[in-house]
């Protein structure tokens, strides 16, 4: 409870000192009257918006109150709102901090735990230095457009990028994977995906093992052997397609010519 007074208190410190003043008023104001109502419940993964650190409360679901202000003059009708770094961030089916962990492991190609490692003196704005946990591997990884993007508006608030620990980190995990239908999900999956995608792209096993870190040549071909095999069956299929052309008799002169 104690937690939970403390998060209310700093979401709605400046609503309640406006409800204190007009409490204060003389009785020659009694005509003018505050309503409050319950808006609902809003679910918040990440309090960091709010001056809180994840760890130091398990509040995650807040109260919003509206109020109706009835003024001699007018109505006035004020709910709290959200800060704007929440607005759009899907906040029951998409946490934010789930987000920029999905783009630090889809565009990384990193093990969760090198993931939740990483810290801002680690990104220079441009690419990402890692040392590997399990290999000792030091990496650099340019970071793409798409997570320069979503880093530049992220909160820098403590030394790591994300801030979450890896118990907290795997609940709030297997609750967006729950709630997408995908249970079976893992977050290890996504250096997979990252092999594969580099490997669509086409690029070499060398490139892609710049990106991922892998030393054994033969794990990270079994990663993109499906890429591989779309490529390939890609480049059959065009040459079926051109020898066919050439078949029709329409192009019978084309070729003589």
């Amino acid at each position: 409870m104690r937690h939970y007074c403390k998060s209310v208190g700093k979401f709605y410190a400046v609503l309640l000192l406006a409800c204190c003043s007009l409490a204060a008023l003389p009785a020659t104001a009694a005509n003018v009257r505050l309503t409050v109502f319950d808006c609902g419940i809003i679910h918040v993964y990440d309090v960091r918006t709010f001056s809180l650190t994840n760890e130091e409360t398990t509040v995650r679901e807040l109260f919003v109150p509206c109020y109706l202000i009835e003024h001699p003059d007018g109505r006035l009708l004020w709910d709290a709102g959200l800060p704007l770094s929440m607005v759009g961030q899907g906040l029951i089916e998409s946490p934010p901090d789930m987000a920029m962990a999905l783009k630090l492991g889809l565009y990384t190609g990193q093990r969760l735990g090198d993931v939740l490692k990483m810290t801002w003196a680690d990104y220079d704005g441009t690419a990402i230095r890692v040392v590997q946990s399990k290999t000792g591997e030091r990496l650099w990884i340019p970071a793409v457009g798409e997570l320069r993007a979503a880093l530049a508006v992220w909160p820098r608030q403590g030394l790591l990028i994300l801030g979450l620990k890896r118990p907290t980190f795997r609940d709030h995990w297997r609750k967006v994977i729950l709630a997408a239908g995908l249970d079976g999900l893992t977050f290890h999956g996504l250096r997979y995906t990252a092999a594969a995608k580099l490997a669509e792209a086409g690029c070499d096993v060398r490139q892609i093992a710049a990106i991922t870190g892998h030393r054994s040549l033969a794990m990270l071909q079994k990663y993109t052997r499906g890429a591989d095999q779309k490529r390939l069956a890609s480049a059959a299929i065009l040459k079926l397609e051109r020898t066919e052309q050439k078949r029709k008799p329409e192009n019978f002169g084309k070729l003589r010519e």
